[in-house]
Parts: C-alpha cells; structure tokens; sequence
C-alpha cells in the first residue's frame, strides 16, 4: 500500500538536533500524553546514542522530563534545588525515570553503547537554552 493511502501517514529521516563526540541527540515527536503520569505531555521525544562511557548533566530544567533506557547502564543522582535533597539510583536497561521541574539531575556514568531515550514538555532548543546549570556540590 503506497504512504499516500493511510492519511496523516509521515515518513522521515530525522537528522540530530546536536552531536558531538559524546552523543546524537535526535528529536523525534512533539504532543504525546502519557496516561500514566497524569499531567505530562512530551513536547518532544530525544534518542542519546551514547559513544563512549562518560557523565552526563549536572543540570536543571524548568519543565519535566521523562527517561527511558533502552539499552546500557546509567547511574543518576537527582536533587531538589531548594531542600537539597539527593537520591542516587543505577537506571536498569528498560527503566523509566519521570524528573519533575526545578529537580537537578546527572549521570554519573552511562556505558558506551547505551541509547537512551528522553521525553520533555518543552522543545529542545539547546543546552544553553535548555539546562540550567547547577552544582551538586560534592
């Protein structure tokens, strides 16, 4: 069946929105709900195909942000800004990490091969735009 036959049927190559020698991160949709999390709608859906084993973050955003790893390991370190309370926790291949706004957050490590997948209500821009810069203090 040609793509012309299914209506609002969309087939693109999506080039990364920022790549360097640490990743590429692809922007792939814009307005999904997510039903489980009540109130999160991804404003756009990011792929981190991870080149080599590295840190990733020491940041903060002022919207929420939605993590999934499809593959490798990652180990987080999230803190509330303003109580500065921390909670690490090892993201397993297939866990899901929901980071409400204003919660700073980091990867410690992430294993070179990992892909891992990231939903924001907010379009990304860049990292300047984007991150906030913050100081985990340690």
């Amino acid at each position: 069946m040609p793509i012309e036959d299914i209506p609002g049927l969309r087939v693109e190559t999506i080039e990364p929105v920022h790549e360097d020698e640490r990743r590429a991160i692809i922007s792939v949709f814009n307005n999904l709900p997510l039903e489980d999390l009540p109130g999160f709608s991804a404003a756009q859906l990011k792929i981190a195909d991870i080149h080599q084993d590295l840190p990733l973050g020491g940041h903060y955003h002022s919207y929420d942000e939605l993590f999934y790893l499809l593959k490798g390991d990652a180990l987080f370190v999230v803190e509330q800004i303003d109580t500065k309370k921390r909670f690490g926790f090892e993201l397993p291949p297939g866990g899901r990490v929901f980071i409400p706004a204003r919660v700073a957050h980091r990867i410690d490590h992430i294993s070179a091969g990992a892909v891992l997948i990231g939903c924001t209500t907010a379009p990304y821009v860049s990292g300047d735009n984007n991150d906030k810069k913050y100081d985990f203090g340690d």
